[in-house]
């Protein structure tokens, strides 16, 4: 079994090497044959620099000049992974290898795993910033989208491969929205959805959100207006 993990990642040069060496130390007590996919988002400081020091010895380095979204950076993940399965998660490591196993290993019944922070009771520790633009996202979705998930937003989510290659292919949406495009493409082609508890680290809980609380909820909001905006006008095919 393959798997093929992405990581896309932006001006992290602060916790970029751990990440590497955690990975590092990940892979070599695994059996399954992983694919590690590391997508440089146009950084500015030294992560790219931090990267290419490793010669990269265990994953591949995906990287362009400017800064695209996440959403971009892991759709440039998706086009080149080649295993069974395909994975992503946040570079900060949030969430532990053991949810990221587990998400993988739901495929095998599923089309579609993701990480959902509610289920894991994780109130208070993602910061009330994250808590609260979470939850108002949650609702705001709900009502645009009309489709309910836990968690659209969670950093862990697994596809198999063929699932994966079709949606990321209809992708438009480039910003932090691009998970509720996917998830609601996949809802608009039946794929199986299974959410898992995704439980989130101590360290991580200390971590300071980049999330801009004017900016940020604004240009989401209007991304779900382009998602339903996108399907009406039938460029989802």
């Amino acid at each position: 079994m393959k798997i093929s993990l992405i990581i896309p990642t932006y001006n992290e040069e602060r916790i970029i090497k751990e990440t590497v060496e955690k990975l590092d130390s990940f892979i070599k007590r695994e059996k399954d044959d992983w694919e590690i996919l590391i997508v440089n988002d146009g950084a500015t400081d030294r992560t790219l620099e931090i990267l290419e020091a490793f010669k990269p010895r265990f994953f591949k380095i995906i990287s362009y000049n400017s800064n695209k979204g996440k959403g971009f950076a892991v759709k440039a993940g998706v086009n080149v992974a080649s295993g069974d399965y395909i994975c992503f998660i946040d570079s900060d490591l949030a969430y532990s290898f053991e949810n990221l196993k587990e998400v993988a290993s739901k495929l095998k019944k599923y089309d579609i795993c993701i990480g959902a922070r509610p289920l894991a009771n994780n109130h208070g520790k993602a910061g009330f910033l994250r808590e609260f633009i979470g939850q108002g996202f949650r609702i705001i979705s709900f009502l645009i989208l009309n489709y309910k998930l836990q968690d659209k937003q969670c950093g862990l989510k697994a596809f198999r491969k063929d699932v994966a290659k079709n949606l990321f292919s209809k992708q438009r949406i480039n910003g932090f929205a691009f998970d509720s495009e996917i998830l609601y493409l996949a809802k608009k082609n039946k794929y199986s959805i299974k959410e898992i508890p995704a439980f989130i680290s101590q360290k991580h809980s200390y971590k300071i959100s980049k999330i801009n609380l004017l900016k940020d909820p604004l240009k989401m909001f209007i991304d779900l207006l382009k998602i339903r905006l996108n399907d009406f006008r039938g460029k989802y095919g």
